[in-house]
């Protein structure tokens, strides 16, 4: 056998090995994967909707292994699914995870008077008062998470579109809260306000912006929150015009770089 030969075969046995070894490493996470899908709980909290109604906010809830946490808010007009990847990827870390449906979004459509008798709604018809009632959500998401033996210094809060709006505004008013993701935010969305916000902010607090070129206004106001207050925030800017988390369709990778920056590393 000339030595050309047994160059050939030992190159094939090589790619043959490396063709193996990653078609295992593919598998092993699609199990991992599956797995991970099958510790999903579907959970809801009671929340003022307003003085003479309730509502019942229903969230997918993945229960970890520390004592830390995450609130994923959802943009207009998604759900508490569209978090679905991000919130396997934060579970295997260890964290406690909640996905909200916001009020007048997906299951949480219903609310009920005093004598329980229930009315649909939905965020289609919502006044800029009643998109601003969202803090209610995330405050009892947030309620919640310290329920199941999370540690309130231990939680992060991730959001998408008002989400993301959300996200700053309760961080301003939670300031134990160190790490939070705003993606594609806007100066004012619906009156929930980032800029006030961002301002009041604690100097030990951070937040992640992110938007795309072609997504003007998130664009433009991620642009202008990072002007005025750089030592408060990281921001990255994607090409093209994914709004949200649309993102990480396009770029999934994004999603790993996000939770090791809410690691704190």
């Amino acid at each position: 056998m000339t030595f050309v030969a047994i160059i050939l075969i030992i190159g094939v046995v090589v790619a043959v090995g490396y063709i193996l070894s990653t078609a295992n490493d593919s598998k092993e996470q699609e199990q991992h994967m599956s797995t991970l899908s099958k510790d999903i709980e579907k959970v809801s909290f009671t929340v003022p909707y307003d003085s003479t109604h309730t509502i019942d906010i229903v969230s997918s809830y993945f229960r970890g292994t520390t004592a830390k946490g995450a609130i994923l808010l959802h943009m207009m007009p998604s759900t508490k699914e569209s978090w679905d990847e991000f919130s396997k990827k934060l579970y295997s870390k260890g964290y406690h995870v909640i996905a909200i449906d916001e009020r007048g979004h997906g299951e949480s459509i219903v609310i009920k008077d005093s004598k329980g008798v229930g009315t649909s709604i939905s965020y289609k018809d919502f006044t800029e008062k009643e998109q601003i009632a969202k803090e209610h959500d995330v405050s009892g998401a947030y309620s919640y998470l310290i329920e199941q033996g999370v540690r309130k210094e231990e939680i992060v809060i991730v959001g998408a579109s008002i989400g993301a709006n959300l996200t700053v505004t309760f961080m301003e008013s939670h300031p134990e809260i160190s790490k939070g993701v705003s993606l594609s935010p806007g100066i004012d969305y619906h009156g929930v306000h980032t800029d006030t916000a961002l301002r009041n902010m604690s100097s030990t607090q951070k937040v992640y912006l992110a938007a795309s070129e072609g997504d003007k206004y998130s664009f433009e106001s991620v642009n202008t929150l990072t002007a005025a207050h750089p030592s408060k925030v990281i921001t990255k800017i994607f090409e093209g015009n994914e709004h949200g988390t649309n993102i990480f369709d396009k770029h999934p990778e994004f999603m790993d770089e996000l939770i090791y920056f809410l690691e704190g590393k």
